[in-house]
């Protein structure tokens, strides 16, 4: 059965912001590209959660969408 637990991280290690699936990374953002995505795309509401500035440790969603750290 498919979960579809499913958070967006920002790795304070990997300068990079992942997006996890059932305990997969399915995607990433540098740092470097969210810092200066609101000059180069037009962001639209629906686009903000993704493109926003990193904040290190930053977490929205499910914890257990990504496997255990440690």
């Amino acid at each position: 059965m498919n979960t579809n637990k499913t958070c967006i991280y920002d790795n304070p290690q990997a300068f990079r912001r992942e997006y996890w699936r059932d305990g997969k990374l399915v995607g990433w953002y540098t740092k470097e590209f969210l810092d200066q995505a609101d000059k180069i795309l037009t962001i639209t509401k629906k686009m903000e959660v993704h493109l926003r500035k990193f904040q290190p440790g930053s977490f929205i969603g499910n914890t257990e969408a990504m496997p255990p750290r440690g």
